[in-house]
């Protein structure tokens, strides 16, 4: 057994999409829980795993902790290890415009290859963004 965090991960938020798991996602902009998250408001994300499995403890819901060794983001600047946050956002259906969009973002004068390139590569994979 795992946790989901759909509001705070790529992979948990499609498996809750997959199950109709609706999204929770009680944090502020600063990473910090909101008093939708009750006990653990104000409590910054990377913080509160101690403070989350003292919790369970009184509630007689925990199982165990265990490390588990897995890849996880960071910052390329920091290296602190990043915090994902759902936001309602908007995406453009590129895919329905891709072929227009790519011939003008050939027309850009770039500085430099190696960012067009990414750029181009990047629109012609056809995803909304």
């Amino acid at each position: 057994m795992v946790h989901l965090s759909p509001g705070n991960g790529e992979e948990d938020f499609w498996a809750a999409q997959r199950q109709g798991v609706p999204i929770f996602a009680p944090f502020d902009d600063e990473a910090k829980f909101t008093k939708d998250a009750g006990v653990f408001s104000g409590i910054f994300a990377r913080d509160a795993d101690y403070i989350v499995v003292e919790e369970l403890r009184n509630r007689n819901a925990f199982v165990q902790v265990k490390k588990v060794t897995h890849e996880y983001p960071t910052c390329w600047r920091s290296h602190h290890k990043l915090v994902w946050l759902a936001r309602k956002e908007y995406f453009l259906r590129t895919d329905k415009i891709n072929r227009r969009v790519i011939e003008a973002a050939e027309k850009i004068e770039y500085f430099f290859e190696e960012p067009k390139n990414r750029f181009l590569a990047f629109l012609k994979e056809g995803k909304p963004w």
